[in-house]
């Protein structure tokens, strides 16, 4: 199992020790920041892509902190902590594109299963992506086999009409027959 990175950004250092204590318990490798700052540079050299974020930090506050990131990484997951939420930030953290809001004091066992639903997510869709590119590969016009001659004048006539925006059926109608059907 992949061993994911998660990066913690609160100002108060109880809150960072508890959540890394908790967090590297379910075996994830967990990095640490207390202001906006030296979160966004762990995330430049460490690549992280999983954060979970204090909105009120001195400095930047944590919504700054997440656009900056996401300048770094655009498929970065955040899970915003605070201890002041109001109906109005939560929203305005999820129209950012935070995972999930979260106000302060929380159980540890809800942050786990949130990462673990952020990784499943990912999972998914970086499965989701490597299928649509292996069928690009698989199915593209090169991959074509025929030799004959017939299979000649179709690919040539399936060229010469791949450049226009037109919609075309290719028929057989007998053994030397081919019948080509436009539609506009």
């Amino acid at each position: 199992m992949k061993k994911y990175n998660i990066l913690v950004i609160d100002d108060e250092e109880i809150v960072r020790n508890s959540m890394r204590e908790w967090l590297e318990q379910g075996g994830y490798r967990v990095y640490l920041a207390s202001d906006g700052e030296e979160g966004l540079r762990l995330i430049k050299e460490k690549g992280l892509n999983i954060i979970i974020v204090d909105l009120i930090l001195p400095g930047m506050d944590g919504l700054e902190v997440f656009r900056e990131a996401k300048k770094i990484n655009p498929n970065i997951y955040a899970i915003f902590i605070t201890a002041y939420g109001t109906v109005e930030s939560a929203v305005i953290a999820m129209k950012e594109g935070a995972y999930d809001f979260i106000e302060k004091p929380f159980c540890p066992e809800r942050v786990e299963l949130l990462i673990k639903k952020i990784i499943e997510h990912h999972n998914l869709t970086q499965e989701n992506i490597a299928l649509k590119e292996r069928l690009q590969k698989r199915y593209k016009f090169e991959d074509i086999i025929g030799k004959s001659n017939k299979m000649q004048k179709v690919f040539e006539l399936i060229k010469t009409v791949s450049k226009s925006n037109v919609i075309v059926l290719i028929r057989r109608l007998s053994h030397s027959l081919l019948k080509f059907v436009t539609a506009c």
